[in-house]
């Protein structure tokens, strides 16, 4: 019996971080480029989704280690997949992100921003990021 209950608790503590990103809040009209599908808040975006934003619409998401990511209106960004743990990556292709992260001493936790023109690397910061191709 004890055995069965362990394993009942670890596939419960697995699946409750099985997300990538979560979308906490949002206002106008915020789409999934492949599917057309339209974002709502409690949503779960996974890596290479492609979000667009339209005019007076932005967009704010989590990612599984707790950093918070704003989309601004007309923006296109894309959620990328980084090989190492601890680790959260998104594309700009046009537009405006806004960032937060905290930096604890326990946590290695890092994240990437890349655009055609730069790549960022950020720890423990709060910024904004403007691409305009």
């Amino acid at each position: 019996m004890k055995y069965f209950f362990f394993s009942a608790v670890v596939l419960c503590s697995f699946n409750a971080y099985s997300y990538e990103y979560l979308v906490k809040s949002l206002r106008g009209n915020v789409t999934l480029e492949k599917s057309g599908l339209k974002v709502k808040e409690n949503d779960e975006l996974h890596f290479n989704d492609v979000l667009i934003t339209s005019e007076k619409s932005f967009l704010q998401i989590v990612d599984a280690n707790g950093g918070k990511i704003s989309i601004g209106p007309n923006s296109k960004v894309e959620l990328l997949k980084e090989e190492k743990q601890n680790t959260s990556a998104l594309a700009i292709i046009k537009g405006q992100v806004r960032a937060t992260f905290e930096k604890k001493e326990s946590n290695k936790y890092k994240f990437f921003i890349k655009s055609r023109s730069a790549a960022l690397g950020v720890r423990g910061t709060d910024f904004h990021f403007i691409y305009n191709p």
